[in-house]
């Protein structure tokens, strides 16, 4: 099973972000692999392939790491690509999020890597992927595509309470993939 840890995006913020996005889908066509908006989540630890035993391990193990934290206030705004505009391949959404967030990251990713799971190379950039862009995007399209996220960059999109992690499958179909939760670990620590 092809599985990662996520904060499932409130449905009232997934339909905000479906608006925003409708525009750029008009204008961009198919230069971009766009995320269906229930679809939309924080990833927060990507797993990979994980078979039934390591799965088991790891339900535990994800329930004790999220008792661990409070539930916590996250706030959708900004956006941009990465990794910048000479090569453009995601198109996200910033997420602003008390400093509990990235420490939820930092114990998953040092809990997990004991289990067994790998490491990830990059730092861990609370943001939410709207899109990935193709590599035959035009230059008039990045243009259009840099003039919009530059007026939109400080823009919000709502605020939403994260209370819990969940473990996902994803399954990858020609549509784009389809994702199943597997559990829901409450963020269940008293709020300081």
């Amino acid at each position: 099973m092809r599985l990662f840890v996520a904060i499932t995006i409130a449905p009232t913020l997934q339909n905000a972000l479906a608006l925003f996005s409708q525009p750029l889908k008009q204008d961009l066509g198919t230069s971009v692999r766009w995320v269906k908006p229930g679809n939309i989540h924080l990833t927060m630890k990507f797993l990979g392939e994980v078979d039934q035993p390591h799965n088991t391990l790891l339900q535990k193990e994800l329930k004790r790491i999220a008792g661990l934290f409070a539930p916590m206030e996250l706030t959708l705004q900004g956006c941009g690509v990465f990794p910048d505009w000479k090569q453009p391949r995601v198109i996200w959404i910033g997420i602003q999020a008390p400093q509990a967030l990235n420490q939820l990251a930092n114990i998953l990713e040092t809990d997990l890597q004991s289990m067994g799971f790998p490491i990830e190379e990059r730092p861990f950039t609370a943001h939410l992927t709207l899109g990935r862009i193709n590599n035959w995007m035009t230059s008039d399209q990045k243009n259009s595509l840099r003039s919009k996220l530059e007026a939109a960059h400080h823009q919000s999109f709502g605020t939403m309470k994260a209370d819990h992690l969940t473990l996902y499958r994803s399954d990858l179909r020609p549509e784009g993939p389809a994702y199943s939760e597997l559990l829901r670990a409450e963020l269940s620590a008293p709020l300081a």
